[in-house]
């Protein structure tokens, strides 16, 4: 795979701010997979210096990338641009040394969104992003779009240009109260649900593209495959949502591997060794996936009931995660040493209420620390009223371990024995708990896993859902 040509360039990404870019890890994993030795760097220009910066940095770089603000600034700045980024009114690569504007996010993206014709597609946004999807997938010859969001106005306007020149019937706005009336008419089945706005990105990541209630609805109607074009978390919580309804869900890592990719074959059309890296490895992937976990805080939350293993899962993530580093918090032990006691001491001595208030409080400092970090919950904590509203507030996701009420009761059986002629009520009030418990816990997460098996198993499932193994 290695090219002989290595020749060292200087490249570079420029935008406003550029404090999140993972696009050095991404050039530089390049580098390591073709044998060159090339320079990346971040260039910050507001835009109102970016006419001015333009031309030096034509001659100082032998490639750039750009990403907002500058991606329909830059155009009439340059000499000429290639008829996709005419097209799609943005430039997101340039070639300096013809000072030539080019896109690569088409590309990008098409091997992610599957066989779209004939399909009936939803877009969820109206800004840059879902004009590049809204062209491919109409190019692609979907069969029907519609696109909605959180602005009606915003998204008629959106749609009416992107409709120019089309028939109608094919492109059409709805607002988030329209699908719920085309569910009601079962008419809101597709094929495939594309998320082309940052609800969902670092560090806002419990934020969702729609109602949570509504995508819910949405993927029970039409099963559809579900597209998310942000990467940072690389497993965001609409995807997660998509895992646990069974669903086929694509995040935006790959995506932004292949524009890295086919940025440098504009820069370097030299080197061969470029054309077999457009379709990036599993392993690839999963380092930059645990790069982004190493550079940006990423919080996990694990609920469920008594005896699913919350704690020794907790304990086996780092190594099936291949994170090393990764913080382990369990929400009893760090609640012992706020306070000096054990939770059900605790509980007992100052009431359920007070109890609550306290517990809430060390979670909030345990999301509160730095650094990525799993946190093992109680059995009740997530269950509270609010408290998973105000966890994904704190930008966290809830991975819920669903052990079978079966499983449980095996767990249990050593308190049953020594419950002695106690062992049936309490077994009935386990049992009851447990089913009491089932839908909170549904509501309160984001992913729900398998808890069956042992805890390298499960701990194994979490980390491929998160896309980390």
């Amino acid at each position: 795979m290695r090219s002989d040509v290595k020749p060292t360039r200087r490249y570079a990404l420029i935008g406003h701010p550029l404090g999140h870019s993972l696009s050095p890890v991404i050039h530089a994993e390049i580098d390591r997979l073709t044998g060159a030795a090339n320079h990346y760097e971040l260039c910050d220009i507001p835009p109102e210096k970016l006419a001015a910066r333009l031309p030096e940095l034509l001659e100082q770089y032998d490639g750039l990338n750009v990403t907002i603000p500058h991606k329909e600034r830059v155009m009439p700045l340059l000499d000429s641009l290639d008829p996709r980024a005419k097209a799609l009114g943005a430039v997101n690569t340039i070639n300096c040394q013809l000072s030539r504007g080019h896109n690569t996010d088409a590309g990008g993206v098409r091997p992610d969104l599957g066989d779209v014709e004939g399909a009936r597609v939803l877009i969820i946004g109206a800004g840059g992003v879902a004009r590049t999807l809204a062209a491919l997938v109409l190019e692609m010859g979907c069969k029907e779009l519609l696109i909605t969001g959180r602005s009606p106005e915003r998204v008629e306007r959106f749609t009416a240009d992107i409709a120019r020149g089309l028939e109608r019937r094919r492109v059409h706005s709805v607002t988030p109260d329209g699908l719920g009336e085309l569910l009601l008419r079962r008419e809101a089945a597709f094929d495939l649900i594309i998320n082309a706005t940052a609800a969902g990105m670092w560090p806002i990541v419990g934020e969702l593209p729609l109602e949570r209630g509504l995508l819910e609805a949405l993927f029970d109607a039409g099963r559809p495959h579900v597209f998310d074009a942000v990467y940072n978390p690389p497993a965001t919580r609409l995807l997660l949502l998509a895992r646990s309804a069974g669903l086929r869900a694509t995040g935006g890592l790959a995506m932004l591997w292949r524009q890295a990719v086919l940025a440098r074959r504009i820069w370097e059309p030299e080197n061969e060794a470029l054309g077999a890296l457009i379709s990036p490895s599993s392993e690839t992937l999963g380092r930059l996936a645990r790069e982004l976990w190493r550079r940006f805080g990423q919080r996990i939350l694990l609920t469920g009931f008594v005896g699913s293993g919350k704690g020794v899962v907790a304990a086996r993530l780092p190594q099936a995660c291949g994170l090393d580093g990764l913080a382990v918090s369990d929400l009893d032990d760090a609640f012992a040493a706020a306070t000096g006691q054990r939770s059900p001491a605790w509980q007992r001595e100052h009431g359920e209420a007070r109890f609550r208030g306290m517990e809430r409080q060390v979670l909030d400092e345990l999301l509160a620390a730095p650094g990525s970090r799993v946190i093992a919950t109680g059995a009740g904590t997530l269950i509270q009223p609010g408290l998973a509203e105000h966890v994904h507030a704190g930008n966290a996701l809830v991975v819920w371990l669903n052990a079978p009420l079966g499983l449980i009761l095996e767990r249990f059986r050593p308190a049953f024995e020594r419950a002695g002629a106690g062992a049936a009520e309490l077994r009935d009030q386990t049992e009851r708990l447990y089913r009491e418990r089932l839908a909170l816990y549904r509501e309160a997460a984001d992913l729900e896993i398998d808890a069956g098996g042992t805890p390298d198993q499960v701990a194994r499932r979490i980390a491929q859902a998160l896309e980390l193994a």
